[in-house]
């Protein structure tokens, strides 16, 4: 008889685990359901909602209004992490950035003709702010400054997402008040020039896992296996995903947002599985998702409830989570540089390392005889400049800033 109702409970208990392997609602202390941009960053998770900027210290289990009046009743329309720098979009107050895990900001606007953000992303030590009507500003030292795009195609768009993948920078972009060209744009010259791809329609969101490239966009979810140069449909033989708003990657599954659904897949877009089991489904539209070391953050708009969380454990996730950039055995330092700049190769041997300024002019070359090598500056300009390491491997691109 103990036996028995040893097994009974057994089975109640998976049966109640299985029941309740779902999204839930985190939404205490928020004011809103529009929620445009969910990220986390150290301890904390952060909510830019149409009524204001939310922080989570408990995991999204409660949410209170940031303690900063920039940011009362405002639309914060993008987050996005850079290092230990968090920035937030704002359509009203410009672009304001934090170095505490959310907790204090300061605006950073200087250089900008409006103060009407609607998006904010993130490239290597570069960030890219999109400026209703007014085009894309660049900032290369942590958002202190800004200076405008003169390339015509980057301020034709809203730059919404930003990779580098090998030598190539990819940037998925949609409309945003006189934002036009939505679709995926690729450079392969370090951000120097861009040109549009055959991705086409507004493109939210850019994911990586091992070599293949992914977009979400209006049409679907694409994918690149040649960084970007070249774009084909993921599998959607139902028509399930027609509408891709959000991605993000973990060990060797992408999971894809969609208004009214959430899916994953593990072969790179072949299959999918729905995942959207508790999120609301009629009401639910996914605008991003973020992760920390134990759940899955979905940030949604319109009638969905505004945030919701599922363990990784669930999703099949053990894996750190990918994100938007791959490790490619590459450390510089220190930047901004004055005189030195260390750059640390991993597979140093037939190696070489180019320097070149923003004219696309060939500055240094070097082939590196131990995995640091140390390159002198000190007759440079100040300015930024792109450094390409091309190695048996592959190739990186990095920037940094002469002093």
């Amino acid at each position: 008889m103990k036996t028995k109702f040893t097994w009974i409970t057994l089975l109640l208990v998976l049966a109640c685990t299985a029941a309740n392997a779902q999204w839930q609602a985190v939404n205490t202390g928020l004011t809103t359901n529009n929620v445009n941009s969910v990220v986390t960053i150290g301890p904390n998770v952060l909510a830019g909602t149409d009524a204001g900027l939310f922080i989570s210290t408990n995991n999204g289990n409660s949410w209170t209004a940031v303690a900063d009046t920039n940011f009362a009743g405002q639309d914060v329309k993008q987050l996005a992490v850079s290092g230990s720098t968090v920035f937030a979009a704002t359509f009203g107050h410009g672009v304001f950035a934090s170095t505490d895990n959310g907790v204090t900001w300061a605006a950073k606007n200087t250089g900008f003709t409006y103060l009407y953000a609607c998006g904010i992303a993130v490239a290597g030590t570069t960030v890219y702010a999109s400026m209703s009507f007014d085009g894309v500003y660049t900032s290369i030292d942590n958002g202190t400054t800004w200076v405008k795009s003169t390339n015509a195609v980057l301020n034709g768009i809203t730059v919404n997402s930003i990779i580098m993948s090998g030598t190539n920078m990819i940037a998925a972009s949609g409309s945003c008040n006189g934002g036009t060209n939505g679709g995926v744009f690729l450079s392969t010259n370090g951000g120097l020039t861009w040109a549009a791809t055959s991705v086409t329609g507004d493109a939210d969101a850019l994911a990586v896992i091992g070599s293949t490239i992914f977009a979400a966009t209006q049409n679907g979810v694409f994918k690149s296996a040649d960084n970007g140069l070249t774009w084909n449909p993921t599998t959607n033989t139902s028509g399930i995903i027609d509408n891709a708003t959000a991605l993000i990657a973990g060990g060797t599954k992408l999971l894809v947002g969609c208004p009214y659904s959430m899916y994953s897949t593990v072969d790179n877009g072949t299959t999918w599985s729905d995942i959207s089991t508790g999120a609301g489904a009629a009401n639910l539209s996914v605008t991003s998702f973020a992760v920390n070391s134990t759940y899955v953050f979905a940030g949604n708009i319109y009638h969905s409830v505004g945030v919701w969380r599922r363990p990784l454990s669930e999703l099949g996730i053990t894996a750190g989570i990918e994100g938007l950039s791959s490790d490619d055995g590459l450390i510089m330092y220190p930047n901004p540089v004055t005189d030195k700049l260390v750059l640390e190769v991993s597979d140093y041997k037939n190696t070489t390392v180019e320097v070149f300024n923003l004219q696309g002019q060939l500055i240094q070359r070097i082939v590196p005889e131990s995995s640091a090598t140390v390159i002198s500056t000190g007759s440079f300009s100040p300015g930024l400049y792109v450094l390409k390491v091309n190695s048996p491997a592959g190739s990186a691109v990095r920037r940094f800033i002469k002093e």
